[in-house]
């Protein structure tokens, strides 16, 4: 873990302001109260104070269809609000600024709700809705960081304070992430931070963003770097475990491109859709593609795409739009657009504001019904992993569900899904055909593995020091566990027995993608995380799983890394997603063919099978090693990866309407 600042004091309960017969908490722990005395804070809080709520209102209607609601003027917002955000419960929250308050309203109940009014507290610059922690979490220009809660919030109680304006915030999983800067200075920090008020981890190079947005199918918070310029798409990864933050100033999406919010992730944490209309690639990391049309919010829905509230003329339309900019439906919306929102129900919900009061407007275009519809035998996310067994069962981890779903290549079917029983946060699996088995590995350095076929009980297998699983690869008699303990990374070697035979990786190594050639008995991988990077391998003798030989190329600052890692049926030839096409003999550069694809299958010595977009859907193709295409096919759904079984059927997995499909290639 990270140094972290020494300015943050941390308590939680040691102030609230009360409402009706609810009275001050003075449950906390006499040491977190003794921390804010020792520190000679105080907190500014007069308990005196009358209630920071207003009163509640009930509308004269009922929300249905396109009707839109007026309010109490008391409880509505005159002026555009600055963040919007819905929690599980179905109320809407809408800060305003300028009116230093929070405005709320139920789409359940089809009402205003109490407003809450800030100015006791301070400047209010921020929030953020946290279903996991039930809280409604407030940013102040003093260094105050409170909450309410969403179920029971007659009450904000004080959670931090730093020195510093706390200008950001984002939910982040089960974590809280608080971002401010420091003043007369470029320097921003991101605070991470659990439920209980204290800070698991800080990154003093994080950038102020206006716009944050979480992932949870990759664990991955987006933003924003603009305090730079030119601004860039970043990300970090918040890891679930001990709220540390991971890969931090090494997640830049590339291109040319304006940062326009908001930032909205697609269902299956693959693609990032930001308001200039550009649509990023989170697995490449760099631009695909644009709906050509600047939007002024947006949601990603399961079963009706990209939903948007735009601005036309004096009024607002709502579009369900595809990733290549056609517009399937649209409905006009009085007012200037303010944001959309979806709730849990499958309902989204738009904000504008007209004739000077925000309206709450239940959206046509979007069928609910099917957006809440779907098989649970097939994922919904995109999978972390993905490999397939000797008998051509595919296996898809979803770390968001601790789940392994399965896809049976001969019948053509889903098998019901395997739910994970590990102890901690799963990260990573992988088949090993010589063990015939599925292993996984865990957040706390736990390896587990299920026998196949019928295995769905995890058994334990061993435990690497505590440190994170963050890759397993098979490598014929033996696996490779690849664990990150933040500081030094290695590539543990390990026979059926839970032996270890072998240590590699010359320590901070890493690698998105491992490849396993059988005939020359090496691991292909690329030095991720390092500058510069690099394609390497390593030789494993198979009788003693000894790390027998190391190799990478030539080259250093000269060519660009990126998965896949794809090696020709005879072991002579590695191909890498960027195209290049290396010789594994020498290691050298020799052939380059197009870098326009996903992934691909190395079918023989001389033909390459490789996974595309095309258009809103997908294609297989066919190219020669001089980069002729030979032949080609659609395939229904964005793409993901392409599968090669064991008896050479090749198969394509994409993303259709929210769900993973595998389709058979009939090339």
């Amino acid at each position: 873990m990270k140094q972290l600042p020494l300015f943050l004091l941390f308590f939680f309960c040691t102030g609230c302001y009360q409402v009706g017969s609810k009275q001050r908490n003075d449950s906390e722990t006499e040491d977190s109260v003794a921390r804010v005395r020792d520190s000679d804070s105080t907190l500014p809080i007069d308990e005196q104070h009358d209630s920071v709520f207003g009163q509640a209102h009930e509308s004269d209607n009922a929300l249905s269809g396109t009707e839109a609601l007026d309010g109490d003027v008391a409880n509505v917002p005159t002026i555009k609000p600055d963040v919007v955000q819905i929690d599980d419960l179905g109320t809407i929250y809408m800060m305003v600024k300028e009116s230093n308050s929070v405005y709320r309203y139920s789409v359940v109940a089809g009402e205003w709700l109490p407003q809450i009014n800030l100015g006791v507290i301070g400047s209010v610059q921020s929030m953020a809705v946290s279903n996991a922690h039930e809280r409604l979490y407030l940013g102040f220009q003093n260094g105050q960081i409170m909450y309410t809660d969403l179920i029971d919030g007659n009450t904000i109680q004080q959670f931090a304070i730093a020195n510093y304006s706390v200008d950001g915030f984002a939910a982040v999983g089960d974590y809280l992430l608080a971002e401010g800067r420091e003043p007369n200075s470029t320097i921003n920090y991101h605070w991470i931070f659990a439920e209980g008020g204290w800070q698991t981890d800080a990154n003093m190079y994080g950038e102020y963003s206006r716009r944050y947005a979480w992932d949870p199918a990759l664990g991955r918070v987006y933003f924003f770097e603009d305090s730079v310029s030119p601004s860039r798409l970043n990300y970090e990864t918040i890891e679930q475990g001990e709220g540390l933050i991971l890969d931090p100033r090494n997640a830049t999406f590339k291109g040319d491109y304006e940062t326009v919010p908001p930032i909205v992730i697609s269902p299956d944490g693959r693609f990032i859709f930001l308001g200039s209309g550009d649509i990023f690639d989170g697995r490449r990391k760099n631009r695909f593609g644009s709906i050509n049309t600047h939007v002024a919010d947006a949601v990603w829905t399961i079963a009706n795409g990209i939903v948007a509230i735009v601005e036309k003329g004096d009024n607002s339309e709502l579009r369900s739009i595809t990733m290549d900019g056609t517009v399937l439906r649209s409905e006009p919306i009085g007012g200037q657009p303010v944001a959309v929102v979806q709730h849990t129900d499958g309902n989204v919900y738009t904000v504008t504001l007209q004739d000077g009061n925000i309206k709450i407007t239940g959206a046509t275009i979007v069928d609910a019904a099917l957006e809440l519809a779907r098989d649970p035998n097939i994922p919904v996310f995109t999978p972390t992993a993905i490999d397939v067994d000797n008998r051509g069962i595919v296996y898809l981890l979803i770390r968001a569900e601790r789940s392994i779903y399965r896809f049976d290549t001969s019948t053509r079917s889903w098998l019901s899904p395997l739910v994970l029983d590990g102890t901690d946060i799963i990260q990573t699996m992988a088949v090993s055909k010589a063990h015939d088995r599925l292993y996984t590995g865990y957040r706390n350095g736990e390896v587990r593995y299920l026998e196949l076929p019928d295995g769905e009980t995890e058994l334990p297998f061993t435990n690497i020091y505590n440190n994170s699983v963050e890759a397993i690869a098979d490598v014929g008699n033996f696996i490779l566990v690849q664990d990150d303990c933040h500081e030094w990374r290695n590539q543990w070697i390990f026979d059926s027995d839970a032996n270890r035979t072998s240590l590699g990786g010359n320590g901070n190594l890493y690698s998105r993608a491992y490849s396993w050639d059988s005939v020359k008995s090496r691991v292909y991988f690329l030095r991720d995380g390092i500058t510069p990077n690099d394609l390497l391998f390593e030789e494993i003798d198979q009788t003693s799983g000894k790390i027998t030989m190391y190799g990478e190329t030539p080259y250093s600052y000269q060519y660009d890394y990126e998965p896949p890692i794809v090696i020709s049926p005879d072991g002579a030839h590695v191909l890498i997603g960027t195209g290049d096409i290396y010789s594994a003999e020498t290691m050298e550069l020799n052939n380059a063919i197009s870098s326009d694809f996903i992934d691909a299958a190395w079918v023989n010595s001389d033909w390459i099978h490789m996974l595309n977009f095309s258009g809103i859907n997908s294609e297989i193709f066919t190219i020669s090693k001089d980069a002729t295409v030979l032949k080609s096919e659609p395939v229904e759904g964005t793409p993901i990866e392409l599968i090669q079984t064991p008896d050479g059927g090749v198969f394509a997995v994409t993303s259709l309407n929210g769900q993973i499909k595998v389709t058979a290639s009939t090339l």
